[in-house]
């Protein structure tokens, strides 16, 4: 479910079953609040346990990544490289501290709005969409799940944003491709035949 529609079908969903608990209840409400704090202190353990598996792992294999896009804004010489090389280790190490900010920043930003407005929408949503995002990134498929670095999870990682889910919906599939393509290589040899 990475990214695609299933993450947007579960977000629909988790709002379906939201409004089937009554937040008014104190109970509720409490039970909410502490459901989201054990989630975010899950959550740093498992970023504290990839640190610390990178640190242990330390791949001193070097690759080439591309510059991060967002430092051109600071020095737009446009004579400076678009590529450097790193260690595998501090790659990840970049990789998860990012990671840590998007842990860190959609916990401070639902709590904020829960104390501020008192809503609880934020609170119950990442109580479920934050743990996916860690269970889905690359570094937890390779250094908790064991998966090989290869293929899909080979680094450098592409940089995935919130609007990637509506650009695989409009990307044609490509199983549909390819069945076009065989379908019009057997119409050309019938044709072939026919001459």
């Amino acid at each position: 479910m990475a990214g695609g529609p299933g993450r947007i079908i579960f977000g629909f969903a988790l709002l379906a079953l939201m409004r089937g608990i009554d937040f008014e209840d104190d109970t509720n409400l409490f039970l909410l609040r502490v459901l989201f704090g054990t989630v975010q202190v899950i959550l740093g353990i498992c970023v504290a346990v990839l640190y610390q598996r990178i640190r242990a792992q330390a791949d001193t294999t070097e690759i080439t990544v591309p510059i991060d896009p967002k430092a051109a804004y600071i020095d737009p010489d446009p004579d400076s490289p678009k590529t450097k090389v790193v260690t595998i280790e501090d790659y990840d190490i970049g990789q998860v501290k990012q990671l840590c900010m998007k842990v860190v920043m959609g916990c401070l930003i639902g709590a904020f709005i829960h104390y501020k407005w008192n809503v609880t929408a934020p609170l119950f949503m990442q109580c479920f969409l934050l743990p996916m995002q860690v269970i889905e990134h690359q570094l937890a498929k390779v250094y908790l799940f064991g998966q090989p670095a290869k293929g899909a999870l080979a680094r450098p990682w592409k940089e995935e944003t919130p609007f990637d889910a509506f650009k695989m919906m409009n990307e044609p599939d490509e199983n549909k491709i390819r069945q076009e393509e065989k379908k019009k290589a057997r119409e050309a040899k019938k044709a072939k035949k026919a001459k």
